[in-house]
């Protein structure tokens, strides 16, 4: 197993589904989305940087597959992996579309406007 302070935050999210691993899941390699190389599920509990195209990746429990890093975050609050253009408002509980837009729901505004 690999070491905690590693972890992805999904991966620290799921830490049901992650003790639950056997090493024959580990050992289970996933193909990455730029298509460059196989990877273990072991190897993608971490942020994984391919060794051809430098993208990094990790594995989503939340999705279900492998995901790119810089488009994906794990949003602790809400308990699911999410994109990066969501953000999470505080007052509704949830996460919203649009980093620089006003909640969906309730209207607040962002934290990341300008």
């Amino acid at each position: 197993m690999q070491d905690i302070n590693f972890l992805s935050q999904c991966v620290m999210g799921n830490s049901r589904k992650y003790k639950a691993l056997t090493e024959e899941k580990l050992q289970h390699k996933h193909e990455l989305p730029c298509g460059c190389e196989e990877v273990t599920l072991e190897d993608l509990l971490c942020n994984y940087e391919c060794t051809e195209c430098g993208e990094v990746y990790y594995y989503s429990f939340c999705m279900k597959e492998v995901v790119y890093e810089n488009n994906t975050w794990h949003c602790n609050d809400c308990r699911k992996c999410r994109e990066s253009a969501e953000w999470h408002c505080k007052k509704c509980n949830d996460c919203t579309y649009g980093l620089t837009l006003k909640c969906d729901r309730c209207g607040k505004k962002s934290p990341y406007a300008v």
